[in-house]
């Protein structure tokens, strides 16, 4: 139901107020879903990856030296383990 029909038809009294507001929300929170799963998105290359993010593909959450907050990188070579300091 498009804006222009709700309005009109709150000016002729064939939609309800409450139908109205109840159309509006579904439409909001609808518009909000894909928001929502961008946040569940692997991090990529040298994006912050501290808390419950996921690197993507072969990256690894790790720094490069002390002090430095961890990052998704890719892994170093020679190393056995994940990569994490």
């Amino acid at each position: 139901m498009a804006l222009d029909e709700i309005s009109r038809g709150l000016a002729n009294d064939t939609i309800t107020r409450r139908r109205a507001l109840a159309v509006l929300a579904a439409t909001v929170v609808g518009a909000m879903i894909p928001f929502a799963r961008a946040e569940a998105v692997c991090a990529r290359r040298g994006h912050p990856c501290e808390g419950n993010q996921d690197c993507c593909g072969e990256l690894v959450c790790r720094s490069r030296g002390p002090g430095e907050a961890k990052r998704c990188r890719r892994r170093r070579s020679g190393d056995g383990d994940n990569g994490e300091d």
